[in-house]
């Protein structure tokens, strides 16, 4: 998630867009499939005749939890977009001025 949207926003400052937005994007996507991963091997497990089911409790903490982390997700590639797009300015801009790091 945070790798992914630190890339998006290298790639949106190359293409002279907005890091802060393909970040976010980045991240909301990172968070669905880990949520998504996450549900599909429950139900895999569930679907499997060898384990019992779980108290509702846990049920609930699980949906909680995916709900948290699929808010905090987006934050998260926000973040690292930007950082991502500063990265890039930053050496592109050593680049094209021919700074040197002496």
């Amino acid at each position: 998630m945070t790798i992914g949207a630190f890339i998006a926003g290298v790639i949106a400052v190359i293409r002279s867009t907005d890091p802060d937005g393909a970040g976010l994007r980045a991240g909301f996507l990172g968070g669905v499939l880990g949520v998504l991963t996450f549900i599909v091997t429950v139900v895999s497990t569930a679907a499997s005749s060898t384990t019992a089911a779980w108290p509702l409790s846990r049920v609930v903490f699980f949906v909680l939890a995916s709900g948290t982390i699929l808010c905090i997700a987006p934050v998260f590639g926000l973040g690292f977009g930007r950082v991502g797009g500063w990265v890039a300015n930053t050496v592109a801009s050593r680049w094209t001025t021919g700074a040197n790091a002496s």
